[in-house]
């Protein structure tokens, strides 16, 4: 087995909490990325976009949040555990950050979709992947891949290091 490494997100920190790089009073530093745990399919999907337009848009938490509250009371569609499917979820993307634009890959195959989201984070850009079970459909953000650095040829990634809003909150680590 190669080395590992983990290759996250540009401008995220882990700084006990998950934090990202965006304009605020004094210049530029770190907010708090928002994470809330929940229970509702369409909130968590909701907030996995908010997650990666605040990395890449970069845009103050205040401002962010402002935009999460709109979007969750507008949506006369919500029926809180009522999967999204891509294109509702794009839909949300538009009012938070008209510039940014999102490709939809369809696949079952683990290999092309650690490729994908490997070749997203090391763009610069983020993924979003979502996973079904027999009683669940989710929606998490790729905040970054754990790969192998000196695997055989073939696809290096191992693993997805995801942010699943039903789930708890990272704390003082990555």
């Amino acid at each position: 087995m190669g080395q590992l490494q983990h290759l996250f997100a540009a401008g995220v920190r882990f700084d006990t909490e998950l934090q990202y790089r965006a304009p605020g009073p004094g210049g530029i530093q770190y907010h708090r990325l928002p994470i809330r745990r929940s229970t509702s399919a369409s909130e968590c999907a909701i907030l996995s976009v908010l997650q990666c337009v605040a990395v890449l848009g970069r845009i103050p938490r205040s401002r962010l949040l402002g935009r999460w509250r709109h979007a969750t009371r507008s949506d006369p569609g919500d029926h809180h555990d009522t999967p999204i499917d891509e294109d509702a979820l794009l839909r949300y993307l538009r009012p938070f950050a008209p510039s940014l634009t999102a490709k939809v890959l369809h696949s079952g195959d683990p290999r092309r979709i650690g490729r994908a989201a490997l070749h997203a984070i090391r763009s610069g850009r983020m993924a979003l992947v979502r996973f079904e079970s027999p009683t669940a459909c989710r929606w998490a953000t790729v905040i970054g891949v754990e790969l192998e650095r000196e695997g055989p040829g073939g696809n290096p990634v191992r693993a997805l290091l995801l942010l699943d809003a039903s789930a708890s909150e990272p704390w003082a680590c990555a």
